[in-house]
């Protein structure tokens, strides 16, 4: 079988291996690196690319090759857009590192982009390319991980704020308290439910400030990509979401996976007339307080946007780099 169609029925077949190896891994975003994340990427931004697996018994390095005019013949992750996805996973990278390279060394290529990764593997992955040839590696975009802990419930989350933000909390809770504004929790357990429950989210969507600037989830790939990564969190993980409502009229939502007892967020939206009520922040607000007092430890808040520093304790800093080679 082609080397290339064999990856393919690897990576399908082992889909609890993936989540496993995923999960084993210290120093990267394990969700992100997880099947339940690069598989919906692979299948709606790059399913004309070909799959790249080198294993060990308890590591694992996932790719995707391609080839264009700019880059030549590439490889790179499952998802590298936000530059949080590891294509090392597995209990044993570091040790295995150069084991689950060679394979790929041994193949024609111009480019490999390698991202989610850590400071001390970077430096193995240098070392371990040392004896090819006519190789440039550099730097690429550096990705960051927003981080914020749950321990003391939602009290001692508020208690790590500034004075500032709690005042603008409670300013916020007074203005969707007056409005009458309501948040329900939906525990999604079915595949049925995340249908039903994302369709509405989509629903709200288009009337956000992200659709008009057509940002939005709406948006063809997006929607695909975003719906694909919801039912796997519940086919794999666990998930949750919150509607807001202003009487019957949905107006605001916020979902998200959780793993690793982490609540990892991956869409929060409102309707853009209610933007001057803080729907955001109280959506925001509303999963921290279901999430404490469910117990859950801490909430990862994703990839970068400037709102989020605000929220969190922990800013990571995601190196990644980028290996050229002249044929």
């Amino acid at each position: 079988m082609d080397l290339f169609l064999k990856a393919k029925a690897n990576f399908y077949n082992n889909t609890e291996k993936w989540n496993e190896f995923a999960n084993q891994t210290s120093n990267i975003d394990s969700f992100c690196s997880s099947y339940v994340w690069i598989e919906p990427s692979f299948r709606v931004f790059y399913k004309r690319t070909n799959l790249f697996i080198s294993e060990t018994e308890k590591s694992a390095l996932i790719l995707c090759q391609g080839n264009d005019e700019k880059r030549g013949r590439y490889y790179e992750p499952l998802e590298n857009s936000w530059k949080l996805t590891s294509p090392f996973i597995g209990e044993n990278i570091e040790q295995d590192l150069c084991s689950l390279l060679e394979p790929l060394m041994h193949t024609e290529w111009n480019t490999i982009s390698l991202s989610g990764l850590y400071p001390s593997l970077v430096s193995k992955i240098k070392k371990c390319f040392l004896e090819i040839e006519n190789i440039q590696i550099e730097d690429d975009k550096i990705g960051y991980r927003y981080l914020a802990s749950l321990e003391g419930g939602t009290e001692g989350f508020y208690s790590r704020r500034s004075r500032k933000f709690r005042r603008n909390m409670r300013k916020n809770k007074e203005k969707t308290q007056k409005a009458n504004i309501q948040f329900k929790i939906f525990k999604l357990t079915s595949p049925n439910e995340v249908l039903s429950y994302f369709e509405r989210a989509i629903d709200i969507e288009k009337r956000s400030w992200k659709a008009a600037k057509d940002t939005g989830m709406n948006s063809p790939f997006m929607y695909r990509f975003s719906k694909r990564v919801l039912l796997n969190a519940v086919n794999y993980m666990g998930a949750c979401g919150i509607l807001a409502f202003d009487g019957k009229k949905e107006v605001g939502f916020i979902y998200g996976a959780i793993f690793q007892n982490i609540f990892r967020g991956l869409q929060m939206s409102y309707d853009n007339d209610y933007r001057a009520l803080g729907l955001g922040n109280m959506l925001q607000h509303n999963m921290l307080d279901y999430l404490a007092n469910n117990n859950v430890e801490g909430y990862d808040l994703g990839s970068e946007v400037a709102y989020k520093s605000r929220w969190v304790e922990k800013k990571l800093a995601v190196p990644s780099i980028i290996i050229r080679r002249n044929l």
